[in-house]
């Protein structure tokens, strides 16, 4: 795939179809641009006043997408529009009235055509050891000037650069990805982006994949790279990589810029490689078991612990956690290890008890004994639950997981988060630990699930060294 950024390059300017969705009998040109966070800003100056009751800035407009048209025409679709400044002057008799505001996206139709492959374009793709090169060239030009006229003279240099891998997926809508950086020189978004990059996908025997699909492929890789990942937009394009329609985006990245963890060693010999056949696997186990384990929400926990309070990371991961053992859990085939008494056993015990609650009515004749009795009739299913604690380590177990001090560490962090324990100011530094040790724990488990057979990176030891997915944290 050709590497073209987005074909419209920011600051870009709009027309406005219908000037009275801003409340406007007239409008000017609609300025694009990207603010220093990277959202979508929106400039717009008229003649007259604002109609709108708009209310408290920071509101949304209205629920209608706002029509607008590129410079050569091509119709596009502001959405998400919210107000942040409306100011009206009058001089000499004239009367100005200037918006300005953020939008989530804007889309815009090219062609109509039916697209191959839809490319989107990230920040925040970490510095990895890529296993497939780009061909690309470069041209010098230098003017001469002499005697009144310029002459332009051109060089041409072609270069190889490692900076993607590709693999293939057997989904219904995708059938191919290629995910790797791109270089600084061809971004056009106006304002630096930090670590741009892109990830394409190819359509499989259904079609390409929708908005959600792509989705739980970009969640698959903030996992397994250990950074969010913001999307700053998409183009949709043909075989000869031309553009068909394009969406820019005000970007949301997960846990904030920067930092990477990686959970595992994604390569047996070099601890920042990409084993394409490793990640294709593992890619396609977590697009497979998403629904499953709702693996998604999962990990926008795991994500957002990285620059959560450090009182909180804990209590993110341990969420995050309980997701995963609630989805295996939830499988037919382990659902009863999860109780005390198998069904039948249970249901006859249960059967006791319950006569013996009603047995217990005549001791007092009250509607609040009643009351009571009546609560704890209700809380019998739940008997039959195998305790939280137990059940976190037999979780561990059962993933073929060995549970040791440092796992226990880890899932006392939780707690505390999550019943907002307090803590000495000295304590900072263990609680630090122990969210590294929580983090490392939520990884090897998703990563067993996953079935990845790969050596995992233990955050809560010095170095974070890689050990087997199976070892304990912690060991010598």
């Amino acid at each position: 795939m050709k590497y073209d950024w987005l074909p419209f390059p920011l600051p870009q300017v709009f027309k406005v179809v219908d000037p009275k969705d801003f409340g406007l009998s007239t409008a000017g040109p609609l300025e694009l641009s990207r603010g220093p966070d990277l959202k979508l800003q929106i400039s717009l100056c008229a003649d007259g006043r604002c109609a709108l009751n708009t209310g408290v800035p920071g509101t949304e407009w209205g629920t209608t997408p706002i029509n607008v048209l590129t410079k050569s025409g091509q119709p596009g679709i502001l959405d998400g529009f919210r107000r942040s400044q409306c100011s009206t002057v009058t001089e000499d008799d004239r009367t100005q009235t200037r918006i300005v505001g953020l939008a989530e996206s804007l889309s815009i139709t090219l062609d109509r055509r039916e697209a191959l492959a839809i490319v989107e374009w990230l920040t925040n793709i970490p510095h990895l050891l890529w296993t497939r090169s780009t061909e690309r060239t470069n041209t010098v030009v230098t003017a001469r000037c002499r005697e009144g006229s310029v002459a332009e003279d051109r060089m041409s240099d072609k270069s190889l650069s490692c900076d993607h891998i590709e693999f293939q997926l057997e989904l219904p809508t995708l059938s191919k990805i290629r995910i790797g950086t791109a270089p600084l020189g061809c971004v056009t978004e106006g304002v630096p982006i930090e670590q741009p990059g892109f990830v394409e996908y190819y359509a499989g025997p259904l079609g390409l994949p929708d908005e959600h699909l792509r989705h739980t492929v970009r969640r698959a890789f903030e996992f397994l790279f250990g950074a969010g990942l913001g999307v700053l937009g998409y183009s949709e394009v043909d075989q000869a990589c031309t553009p068909l329609r394009v969406c820019m985006r005000s970007p949301y990245t997960a846990g904030g810029f920067g930092g990477s963890q990686r959970p595992a060693l994604l390569h047996e010999s070099y601890r920042d490689g990409l084993d394409e056949k490793l990640v294709s696997r593992l890619v396609q186990r977590y697009v497979e078991g998403e629904s499953e384990y709702d693996l998604n929400r999962a990990i926008w926990l795991y994500l957002h612990a990285k620059n959560a309070p450090l009182e909180m990371a804990a209590g993110y991961v341990g969420a995050a956690f309980e997701v995963l053992r609630r989805g295996y859990y939830e499988h037919s085939e382990n659902e009863p290890r999860s109780r005390l008494f198998p069904a039948p056993q249970w249901a006859a015990i249960a059967q006791k008890l319950g006569d013996a609650i009603t047995a217990s009515e005549h001791f007092q004749d009250c509607k609040d004994f009643t009351d009571k009795l009546t609560h704890l009739r209700n809380r019998l299913p739940g008997l039959n639950a195998v305790s939280g604690s137990r059940l976190n380590e037999l979780f561990l177990s059962d993933l073929g997981l060995k549970f040791g001090a440092i796992e226990k560490v880890a899932l006392a962090a939780r707690n505390d988060a999550a019943h907002a324990n307090e803590f000495a100011p000295d304590e900072g530094f263990e609680k630090l630990q122990a969210y590294r040790a929580a983090h490392t724990l939520f990884a090897r488990c998703l990563l067993a699930i996953l079935g990845g057979q790969v050596r995992y990176f233990d955050y809560s030891s010095r170095d974070y060294p890689d050990r087997d997915l199976s070892e304990a944290q912690g060991s010598p």
